[in-house]
């Protein structure tokens, strides 16, 4: 590589795992003090995470399965577009 400084040997020396260290990834706060360190030590892994629901979740068509497996057409409309018609 064109960097001689920062070789293999300089991360080697350096890094540490934030799991090793008793690091909380549910603190956000924690999380960027984490991310901005660098010099005699350099944090890897998990910084932060957040659990949410998954977009298939929240989608309330996708609950009976994928869009392929369903059945074509329009279900349960035929009183709203009875009124319509």
């Amino acid at each position: 590589t064109y960097n001689k400084i920062n070789t293999f040997d300089f991360f080697r020396q350096r890094v540490y795992k934030l799991e090793s260290a008793g690091h909380d990834p549910t603190d956000l706060v924690q999380a960027f003090a984490r991310s901005v360190e660098w010099g005699d030590k350099i944090p890897i892994g998990l910084f932060y995470r957040v659990e949410h629901p998954t977009y298939e979740d929240l989608e309330e068509v996708l609950t009976a399965g994928p869009l392929a497996h369903q059945p074509a057409g329009l279900q349960g409309k035929t009183d709203l577009l009875d009124e319509f018609v």
